[in-house]
């Protein structure tokens, strides 16, 4: 079964730029990906990448247990993580990071990721044991691992094999591991890697200037009736065709897409709270039901209850 948990960045100062930081665990079967205006760092497999602004629904394959951290930056603030590569060169595709950073701070984050593989490893294994010996404990002191006969009459201990080691077999050393160990990209290693993708880009604030303009735009778009491009392109005091060539620059496609891909991902937060179709239409800013269903199968390819 998938796995897929978001939660706030712990760094603080991310909050304004980054929605969350999340954990995928990936299942028998390709996961579905809706375009949302946000750019990702993410780390899977050994190797760090970067997945640009969608336009359109993919399909995203790994084999299963795969475990995918990440960190989430919102429409407009993609240059915190890219720099001066403009989010269009990577629009729809999902480039490592080292052909994104310097090689020098390509390499220092992976060395960080791998050190925090490397300590979720080591706790893994230590908790493990301690779960093992709690248990062998236990079962001691309940007379049935110490060598003495259970209820059963079955004599425990030597060579009736119904300790700790018998779970697991006869070849690990000191017969101490109860249960196979988590890996270190399990959930919670995961977790401890979006942890260091977050103090990363966290260094990287220092030199971050958002274009407030475009933070207005998508602020103004993202609500069931925004203003039309003229009147956000005048009151900002700008012309309507610099206004899509800042929105682009910032987020990788214009206002229009941006507005239609912002709509469907409220639509479908809002579904999956349970409200009625009627009024997720309508709190989206879709004009009827089968308007919403139209935008659905453009953003998604799917039926709205099919994403439900």
């Amino acid at each position: 079964m998938s796995v897929y948990r978001e939660r706030p960045p712990g760094v603080r100062a991310l909050a304004p730029w980054v929605p969350c930081t999340w954990v995928r665990v990936a299942a028998p079967g390709p996961a579905l990906i809706t375009p949302d205006g946000c750019v990702d760092l993410y780390h899977a497999d050994g190797r760090l990448s970067v997945a640009g602004p969608d336009t359109s629904a993919r399909l995203a394959a790994a084999a299963p247990g795969t475990v995918f951290a990440g960190v989430r930056l919102r429409a407009g603030a993609a240059a915190l993580l890219l720099g001066d590569v403009p989010p269009a060169e990577i629009r729809d595709s999902q480039p490592d990071l080292d052909r994104l950073w310097s090689p020098a701070e390509a390499v220092a984050l992976t060395e960080a990721v791998a050190l925090t593989e490397a300590v979720a490893l080591t706790e893994a294994v230590a908790l493990t044991e301690a779960v093992a010996l709690t248990e062998a404990v236990a079962r001691a002191r309940s007379g049935t691992g110490d060598g003495t006969r259970s209820r059963s009459g079955a004599r425990s201990g030597t060579g009736a094999r119904t300790g700790t080691a018998a779970r697991v077999g006869a070849g690990t050393p000191g017969g101490t591991a109860a249960r196979a160990v988590p890996p270190a990209t399990g959930e919670g290693g995961g977790w401890a890697v979006a942890g260091a993708l977050e103090r990363a880009l966290a260094v990287r604030l220092r030199g971050f200037l958002p274009d407030p303009a475009v933070l207005r735009v998508v602020a103004a778009l993202d609500g069931p009736h925004p203003p039309s491009l003229t009147a956000l392109a005048t009151g900002l005091g700008l012309s309507e065709r610099q206004l899509r060539r800042r929105v682009t620059d910032a987020v990788g496609y214009g206002p229009r897409t941006l507005h239609g891909v912002l709509r469907f991902r409220r639509a479908l937060d809002r579904a999956r709270t349970g409200a009625a179709w009627p009024d997720v239409a309508v709190h989206a800013g879709y004009s009827d039901q089968p308007h919403l269903a139209r935008e659905f199968r453009r953003w998604s390819g799917r039926t709205p209850t099919a994403l439900r």
